[in-house]
């Protein structure tokens, strides 16, 4: 009969409790070979959690306490188990078991956060957080802002979380459902490379102009609603920053004659 000892053990039965906490079982050589999962309550408190195979469950167990003498006979089942502790009459110490049910205001959870609960190991469905206070404190943490001081980076589309073809340089022609080529231009084909990088448009924030009209209020420290005002310059197409395989260029120069000659490139065709 093995015995296995919290805080974590390796087998076809394994368990999670505190140190010195120890199960001991009888094993089996066949049936199912499912994975589930003991949670052992003792007088109403959980105190190990347990993974085992299925071919287990219905079968007896011992667990033992920290004190390595008081044992308590159980029975595995895939959920919750309620032992009590034995009680003790003229120095004998009886060993008794609870009923196999659900412990009250209780939830299943297959997975979740142990407070300093030590090496887990690989097969755990828990995460170990060593550093959480006993107080409960607000969780902080960045969120994503749409208001007078920022601007989300897209205004259309969306983010899919289970897009069925890569983000890649070279290959992307959709980005968040809109059509977007702009990552196309690093394939080795030069009817998609954009050679030369421009400005399109300047987005200005018009901070000084609010301060200047009594938009700021200098004791809470923050703008009017909807100031500092922002407009978008949006500048006229630069053909020469913007060439084709069409139209690769242009060469102006002058001939002795008072009007300088302008002369397209010929078209790229190779």
């Amino acid at each position: 009969m093995p015995t296995i000892t919290a805080p974590y053990s390796e087998g076809e039965v394994n368990i999670v409790a505190a140190a010195a906490y120890s199960l001991t079982y009888t094993t089996l050589a066949t049936g199912d070979v499912l994975p589930a999962t003991m949670y052992i309550y003792l007088d109403g408190s959980q105190v190990a959690a347990v993974d085992y195979l299925s071919k287990y469950t219905g079968s007896s167990f011992v667990f033992t306490l920290p004190n390595g003498t008081t044992n308590i006979s159980g029975v595995f089942a895939n959920g919750n188990v309620n032992l009590t502790t034995p009680t003790t009459t003229s120095g004998q110490t009886t060993t008794t078991s609870g009923p196999v049910s659900p412990a009250p205001n209780t939830a299943k959870n297959n997975g979740g956060t142990i407070k300093n609960g030590g090496n887990v190991g690989p097969k755990r469905k828990f995460i170990v957080s060593p550093k959480v206070y006993q107080n409960e404190r607000q969780v902080v943490g960045s969120v994503v802002v749409d208001n007078n001081s920022a601007n989300k980076a897209v205004s259309g589309g969306v983010f899919a979380h289970n897009t069925q073809s890569p983000i890649a340089k070279k290959v992307t022609v959709v980005l968040g459902g809109v059509s977007n080529t702009v990552l196309r231009s690093g394939a080795a084909r030069p009817e998609l490379v954009k050679s030369i990088n421009s400005v399109q448009s300047v987005r200005t924030r018009k901070t000084s102009t609010a301060a200047r009209a009594g938009k700021f209020n200098i004791y809470t420290g923050k703008f009017d609603t909807n100031y500092p005002a922002v407009t978008l310059d949006t500048f006229a197409t630069d053909n020469a920053a913007a060439p084709t395989r069409d139209l690769p260029g242009q060469l102006v120069f002058k001939t002795g004659a008072k009007v300088p000659v302008t002369s397209n490139y010929k078209p790229k065709t190779n």
